[in-house]
């Protein structure tokens, strides 16, 4: 098949959202599928060879991100490419975009869906938060409405946007998980000397380092926890400097460690250096980053909601805590003494994840799309 993946974001941001986008095209392509890849343009300094890109301009709310919101030849890309079906990931420009381009050229639209902004979109909006919420809501109607599918990661999701009256052909197809490279057993030892955390109990955070990740739960929960209990922020953003600050504030400074963004190939070993893993997300249509952690063997800490109720069963493969610093802090402490039975748990939920099931179920959307046709 030739499938076309019109995407809102794409590197040099490193996310969830492009994280899934890479794991789907790759596993595609190795299944001896084509895919056209469109994208934002970052500038000729960040392009990668094979993507087609869009003119783009900068969107100052969030750094390394792009807007497509410039005139572009991508119809006539897709057309000469003769592509069986569009996958669009996002649900802003590039939805809009494959929209019209799949009514144009006749060709099915599936849109994938990750991130459930209606939580948090009054932070980003100049509206006030039930206006934002109104107008917000009303486009999912519409644009979903347009779409031949609509994939949600996770039931929880799904089920939230039926409940919000979308009416669409939803899917759920979660990401999948690459349980041979995020794996138990692996040598933490370098990363734990390099910071000097071998005598230490160690957490770890995964993601962007940006408001709805309320890593400040976290932060306050670790004034809560023992004084050889250290949590390892993987990740940049935003809120860098801010949570630095909040750190010292909280006298957690020396037991915070912030190692900015860490490359594929370490990302395991950080993994294996920690104990448990912890999200303090709320706002989560999956997760990767706490499905990595689990495949690694580690347990985990979660908020009691979202995606996590889907897959994190509390006491068996992981704990939940309510959001507080005190209910995430008694969470951590559970971890921290869970049974080789949650780590056993842990791994096991992971792999029925994995990304050959989540490919399955990608082609034969797909397949039945092409045949289909659109509605």
């Amino acid at each position: 098949m030739k499938i076309a993946m019109m995407v809102d974001c794409h590197h040099p941001v490193r996310d969830g959202v492009v994280a899934a986008i890479d794991i789907l095209r790759e596993g595609l392509k190795e299944r001896g599928h084509e895919v056209l890849l469109i994208a934002p343009d970052p500038g000729k300094d960040e392009r990668i060879d094979g993507v087609h890109y869009i003119p783009a301009k900068t969107f100052g709310t969030f750094d390394g991100y792009f807007l497509p919101i410039f005139p572009s030849d991508s119809l006539f890309k897709l057309k000469e490419e003769d592509i069986d079906v569009i996958n669009v990931h996002g649900f802003a420009f590039m939805a809009v975009r494959g929209i019209m381009s799949g009514k144009l050229l006749n060709k099915p639209v599936a849109i994938t869906f990750h991130t459930p902004v209606w939580d948090f979109i009054g932070e980003y909006s100049p509206l006030d938060h039930e206006l934002s919420l109104n107008v917000g809501w009303s486009y999912f109607r519409k644009i979903f409405k347009r779409a031949d599918a609509v994939v949600a990661q996770m039931p929880s999701i799904a089920k939230e946007l039926t409940d919000n009256n979308v009416k669409a052909d939803i899917r759920v197809i979660p990401t999948g998980v690459d349980t041979a490279t995020m794996r138990p057993g692996l040598d933490g030892t370098a990363i734990r000397e390099r910071h000097g955390i071998t005598d230490k109990k160690v957490m770890i955070h995964v993601g962007r380092l940006s408001p709805e990740k309320r890593i400040d739960v976290l932060m306050r929960a670790v004034a809560c926890l023992d004084a050889d209990t250290v949590l390892m922020i993987v990740g940049k953003g935003a809120l860098d400097a801010e949570l630095k600050a909040l750190a010292a504030e909280l006298g957690v400074a020396d037991r915070v460690i912030f190692t900015g963004f860490v490359s594929d190939a370490e990302l395991p070993l950080h993994y294996a250096a920690a104990d448990a893993a912890v999200s303090t997300s709320p706002h989560e249509a999956q997760c990767l980053a706490i499905m990595d952690a689990m495949s690694c063997g580690l347990p985990v800490a979660c908020p009691d909601g979202k995606a996590f109720i889907d897959f994190v069963r509390d006491g068996e493969n992981g704990f939940m805590h309510d959001m507080t610093p005190e209910g995430c802090a008694a969470a951590i402490r559970k971890c921290l003494s869970a049974d080789r039975s949650v780590k056993a748990d842990a791994r096991a939920t992971a792999e029925r994840y994995s990304i050959s099931a989540s490919l399955d179920a990608y082609v034969s959307l797909f397949e039945e799309l092409a045949a289909r046709g659109r509605r």
